[in-house]
């Protein structure tokens, strides 16, 4: 998710949030693609993906509740 994207998001002008939240498989230049799950919780205060082997902590992408966890294998 871009900065743009983010701010749009928090600030309701997003027109489709379901395109940027949720799991979204994402390459970084010289990496492997990888599953990045994504979230928008703006009275959490921390957030995590549940997941068959456990939890996974999701790291807190902007403080108006974006939430993001790049995951090791499939969500």
């Amino acid at each position: 998710m871009i900065a743009a994207d983010i701010e749009a998001l928090v600030n309701g002008r997003y027109g489709d949030a379901f395109s940027v939240l949720g799991p979204h498989l994402v390459k970084a230049l010289g990496e492997e693609s990888r599953w990045e799950v994504r979230a928008f919780l703006p009275e959490a205060e921390t957030a995590e993906v549940v997941l068959p082997a456990g939890a996974e902590p999701m790291r807190r992408k902007h403080p108006g509740g974006v939430f993001v966890a790049l995951l090791k294998g499939e969500p």
